[in-house]
């Protein structure tokens, strides 16, 4: 798993942005799926808790983050990071796509 991979439909959010981005760029959904690279999700946690707090409703973490998602056989998108090199650090936010067993409110 590298920093440009994401699961097909995700949309990126780095944290800096999310206060003054995520309404427009997350607006419209019903579900927020908020995930990390790995099974800390120490990013994702604080990524679901700022959106929450933004007033997003139904928002979860991915437990065990893209490794996890890619270990129970989900696919991944890879390829440039569509918001440059700084967001590459940030957790991503998506709309949930597959859901699955290890999405956790």
């Amino acid at each position: 798993v590298c920093s440009s991979d994401l699961i097909p439909g995700a949309i990126l959010l780095p944290m800096p942005e999310m206060r003054d981005a995520a309404a427009e760029r997350l607006g419209g959904h019903n579900m927020y799926v908020v995930y990390d690279t790995d099974y800390a999700d120490v990013m994702a946690k604080a990524g679901a808790k700022r959106l929450m707090e933004l007033g997003f409703k139904n928002v979860y973490t991915l437990r065990g983050g893209l490794k996890a998602w890619q270990k129970d056989g989900y696919s991944i998108v890879t390829g440039m990071n569509p918001n440059g090199p700084e967001a590459e650090k940030q957790p991503a936010a998506a709309p949930a796509a597959a859901g699955g067993s290890n999405a956790k409110k």
